[in-house]
């Protein structure tokens, strides 16, 4: 009798958990009315009018490019440092700029934010081996913050969307997940093709 309590017990715990809502980190892109799931598309064809960049939470950034960015291929978790964020200009994206970014090693991480190698750095390490980015180098670059849920884009890199008939961009989105000390954070990263037609 306790053997079978005991499995039943089991698959009630088991049957919960596979029933439980998972959270997800969805990114939209919307337009006239139109909710763009990036999570479910890679490609995403706009007209050339204004449209929104949301999410499922508040907090997201994003950053917007005219050719993929190599440094972020095939990652979708990854260390990016603090204090590499952009000023925001309501409506207005700007283009990811190369040169403003870079990969950082343990060591440079460490310099840059703390002038030493010190026990803030060792917290650094220390986190970033138990998330499994041991060998992982930082990024800085600068993205673009939005701290509600929705943000309407008007232009890209001071050209209105009107303008933009027959461009394509490379959308990235990002979300906080866990702090890896003072230096950096792990992100979750989505890249998203748009096009205006």
């Amino acid at each position: 009798m306790k053997k079978y309590f005991l499995f039943a017990l089991m698959g009630l715990f088991l049957f919960s958990c596979s029933n439980s809502p998972k959270e997800k980190n969805e990114f939209y892109i919307l337009q006239d009315g139109v909710r763009y799931n990036t999570d479910n598309v890679d490609v995403v064809e706009l007209r050339n009018r204004v449209f929104s960049l949301a999410s499922t939470k508040k907090d997201f950034s994003f950053l917007l490019s005219k050719e993929p960015i190599k440094l972020l291929a095939n990652h979708k978790d990854i260390v990016k440092l603090t204090g590499t964020m952009a000023a925001w200009y309501p409506k207005k994206a700007l283009l990811y700029n190369d040169r403003d970014s870079d990969l950082l090693s343990d060591e440079d991480s460490c310099m840059i934010y703390y002038g030493h190698l010190g026990e803030g750095c060792d917290e650094y390490i220390s986190k970033k081996k138990t998330f499994g980015f041991e060998k992982h180098y930082a990024y800085t670059f600068a993205e673009y913050f939005i701290e509600g849920t929705q943000m309407n884009i008007e232009s890209i890199q001071d050209v209105s969307i009107e303008k933009l008939k027959g461009k394509t961009y490379y959308l990235y989105f990002f979300r906080h997940v866990k702090a890896l000390g003072e230096v950096g954070y792990w992100s979750h990263l989505k890249r998203t093709r748009i096009s205006f037609n």
